[in-house]
């Protein structure tokens, strides 16, 4: 399926850069050296969800992701969802990549990454496919972040001429609970890894992640996202509770 090539893509890169790094380390141990790669961290998740809102009902998802840091800097991404209700199932998949600016020997840049996300979303029963391509810089700071760039996305419905769009992708979060084990906070935006959504189809989140040890992380959320008609003026908002377990080492 279609739905598969961006998450079979990504993790065939990542099983390309760990072999590349393997042998690296190899090399660079051969000759006393320090390997120019290295895998500063993997991680996995696999998740489930429930969604309600007035137009399809209830809705059941299972997601899953591979990613895999190199030299605490370079990130490389990819998942996958399954959305299904009554009236159809729906993939989507992503590829992400970022690279962290702390690199750059400026106190100023270690506040900045730059990433670049492709999603392929696909509704078979209905037809509808489409691509979001969104370059952003993520501002990270001590209690929160800001996500911004443009987004273009190419969408097909059923066998007609493909719409190109163009729109602004925006993501503000806030995280005032952080202790050693425990983060809390919230978030607003039109985007996320599995949510290539209009401009206007705004989702307000809360999250809870648990850190039980260095290896499991327990991520908890529950989001509130418009539905029916155009922008603010919809007469509904539906409902989004999502469990996620992460394993990293």
């Amino acid at each position: 399926m279609k739905c598969l090539l961006p998450f079979l893509a990504g993790v065939s890169l990542f099983f390309l850069v760990q072999n590349i790094n393997a042998q690296d380390t190899a090399e660079a141990e051969q000759e006393g050296k320090k390997a120019p790669l290295r895998i500063s961290r993997i991680e996995g998740e696999f998740g489930v969800g429930w969604q309600y809102d007035r137009t399809f009902r209830n809705s059941g998802e299972l997601l899953a992701r591979a990613g895999i840091e190199l030299n605490k800097a370079y990130n490389l991404n990819a998942g996958i969802l399954f959305n299904n209700n009554a009236y159809f199932t729906e993939y989507i998949s992503f590829v992400n990549a970022a690279v962290s600016l702390s690199i750059v020997p400026l106190p100023f840049f270690k506040y900045f990454d730059i990433k670049v996300l492709y999603i392929y979303d696909d509704i078979s029963d209905y037809k509808t496919r489409s691509h979001s391509f969104i370059p952003f810089i993520s501002f990270n700071l001590k209690y929160g972040g800001i996500d911004l760039g443009p987004h273009w996305r190419w969408t097909n419905f059923q066998g007609s001429q493909t719409i190109a769009e163009s729109m602004i992708a925006v993501s503000i979060a806030l995280t005032p609970l952080k202790t050693e084990n425990f983060l809390a906070g919230a978030a607003v935006a039109n985007f996320d890894e599995y949510y290539p959504a209009n401009f206007w189809d705004i989702y307000i989140k809360i999250f809870f992640d648990y850190h039980f040890n260095q290896y499991i992380t327990f991520d908890n959320s529950c989001s509130l996202f418009r539905t029916g008609v155009d922008g603010w003026t919809a007469a509904f908002y539906g409902f989004k509770a999502r469990s996620v377990i992460k394993v990293s080492w």
